[in-house]
């Protein structure tokens, strides 16, 4: 084993159509994607919750040794960070109060005191498992604050936002991990906050906005507003139902369902385009009997996924209009034509697609939240390879077209959020500004937002 420098990340995108594996290199300002292998995945893994532990474990083990061959360097693995958005997780709410008389200091070991009590309410419930707790706010004596480290109150009290999800949600992804070469060695992370690691800047995260992560069988949503979590939530449905409904109406196969969805599928209603198109340019469109009734299909299930994430975004935020910048989507689903258009029209938010490509956004966020070193270097490279920086808000050169198919040996430089943000202020002085709110399982957030406002 040789003495290294280099920061490397490897992660899992566990999804419901398809597993992506990826290895990079982290920078200063980027990401160095070295490989990438994708499979498509079937029933083994239903609703982000695997189904088949040990098709599911022979997959991933095939999948690394595959990343493996592509790359031109010998490596051990040392951990690996695996995203997972499962249906039926989301965040609850818990309290504690304490009254302290004016006798404690807040300290660290206040505020412990203060989250075991809240996480005991939580811990009754036997069939459910928390992964990350995120702190909304402390009450001093009725002042809020995030920092109340050092008062010496009457009272206080704490509100926390618990992610928890079925234990059977964890104990099959764990158990198709353990009969791979990585036992022991991968941290589980929320899928849909490491999209929103990947596509939201920081003003996005202090301005309030929604992160909908629109995958192929749940939406993840996640709702950020003062650098604090305050909502998540995995609804049951994405692209594939829209898929589904196309094969049980029209009577296709799910592959000419899928092409069909993709070259004709619509989120607005076929007499809405053709008003618009009417108005914006005298256009008259046509759509004949077929090109209706498909259009009629999709919007119907478009419209009820987005029903749904309206409301849950009104049930995290009373006042969704608050929320200063609006929706930001991303996922393979998300490139549904007009999305950004009918979700505007339900809302009444501002939307945007993300602009890095939506299908690897999860990937990229996982890269983020490595905190640790993921392999150890057997043998150097053979030679040092010039790279071109590119945009993060541009495509990567990662081929996107065969989802079946192996794809490996992909260098590409992804720049950073927060590198791409700073690009505009390299000159002035920033000031380091640490996100409060994080407890416990929740600090990977803490610090990853931590990093992405310093420069480097």
């Amino acid at each position: 084993m040789m003495t290294q420098e280099n920061n490397y990340a490897l992660v899992f995108d566990i999804g419901s159509s398809c597993i992506k594996l990826c290895l990079g290199e982290k920078m200063d300002d980027a990401l160095r994607i070295l490989s990438v292998i994708k499979r498509p995945i079937g029933s083994e893994i239903r609703r982000g919750m695997v189904q088949k532990s040990q098709e599911v474990s022979l997959l991933l083990e095939e999948m690394l040794n595959e990343l493996k061959a592509s790359v031109d360097f010998d490596f051990e693995i040392d951990n690996i960070y695996v995203g997972i958005n499962a249906y039926g997780m989301r965040s609850l709410p818990l309290q504690a109060s304490f009254e302290l008389n004016y006798e404690r200091v807040v300290d660290d070991a206040v505020l412990d005191e203060l989250f075991d009590e809240a996480m005991s309410n939580f811990n009754d419930q036997d069939d459910f498992d928390s992964r990350h707790t995120f702190v909304q706010e402390y009450v001093v004596d009725g002042f809020r604050t995030m920092n109340p480290a050092g008062e010496k109150p009457r009272k206080i009290d704490a509100y926390y936002k618990v992610v928890m999800g079925k234990n059977q949600i964890f104990r099959n992804l764990e158990a198709a991990l353990d009969e791979t070469s990585l036992q022991g060695k991968y941290h589980l992370e929320l899928g849909v906050i490491a999209s929103a690691v990947a596509v939201l800047s920081k003003e996005d995260k202090e301005k309030g906005v929604v992160v909908v992560d629109f995958g192929a069988e749940t939406t993840g949503i996640c709702v950020i507003k003062d650098d604090v979590v305050r909502h998540v939530a995995i609804l049951p449905f994405g692209g594939q139902n829209i898929t589904r409904d196309l094969t049980q109406i029209a009577g296709l196969s799910l592959q000419e369902a899928e092409a069909l969805k993709i070259e004709k599928g619509n989120a607005l209603h076929y007499t809405e385009l053709m008003m618009r198109a009417k108005k914006e340019n005298g256009r008259q469109l046509e759509f004949n009997g077929p090109d209706k009734e498909v259009n009629e299909i999709v919007v119907a299930r478009i419209e009820e996924i987005v029903d749904n994430i309206w409301a849950q975004i009104r049930y995290a935020w009373s006042t969704p209009s608050t929320l200063a910048n609006g929706i930001v989507i991303t996922g393979g689903a998300s490139r549904l034509k007009n999305l950004v258009n009918l979700l505007h029209q339900k809302t009444n938010l501002q939307v945007r697609q993300s602009s890095i490509e939506p299908e690897m956004a999860q990937v990229y966020g996982l890269m983020e939240l490595a905190k640790e070193n993921c392999i150890s270097l057997l043998e150097r490279q053979a030679e040092e390879e010039t790279f071109v920086d590119e945009d993060l808000f541009a495509a990567t050169e990662v081929d996107t077209q065969q989802e079946e198919e192996t794809q490996a040996s992909v260098e590409t430089i992804i720049e950073t959020p927060a590198a791409a943000k700073q690009k505009e202020k390299r000159e002035k002085s920033r000031t380091k500004n640490p996100v409060g709110g994080i407890k416990n399982g929740g600090k990977f957030f803490k610090d990853l937002f931590t990093s992405l406002t310093d420069d480097n």
